[in-house]
């Protein structure tokens, strides 16, 4: 899977080899974060308002505060869709949680916002396999 070349982080636009998230963090160490696939559709991502919805509803589940700047998430989907000159793909947005989620001794911390996009992977030729059962009597 071959994500385009820039990424947002938290509303900073920037190089995807560049970007950096706390390698102590619960999101690194398990997995501690929600995340949603986006479609893309002629530069213009389909429906963010349900998918930013759901994301809330389980990082709230999960105990990971939003940062604020999760409010912009349309327009920054958008806006790294038209940079990376996405056509017709996809876009990935991660809520990785912070230091240690809800178990933190320190109590929930803010978590990242990550936002990738990808062009649409080819579709393979469909290969259609068939199963039937004999029956046969039993002596």
């Amino acid at each position: 899977m071959e994500f385009h070349k820039i990424a947002v982080l938290n509303g900073h636009f920037q190089p995807l080899r560049e970007v950096r998230v706390d390698p102590t963090g619960a999101a690194v160490h398990s997995g501690w974060g929600v995340y949603t696939t986006v479609r893309i559709y002629r530069g213009h991502p389909f429906n963010v308002a349900a998918h930013a919805r759901r994301l809330e509803t389980d990082a709230r589940r999960m105990g990971i505060p939003l940062p604020g700047e999760f409010a912009g998430l349309d327009e920054d989907l958008g806006d790294l869709a038209r940079r990376n000159g996405v056509g017709d793909g996809i876009g990935r947005v991660y809520v990785l949680g912070g230091p240690m989620g809800r178990f933190s001794a320190s109590g929930p911390s803010t978590a990242d916002i990550l936002i990738l996009t990808r062009d649409l992977l080819e579709k393979r030729h469909r290969l259609r396999v068939a199963l039937g059962v004999d029956q046969q009597e039993r002596e």
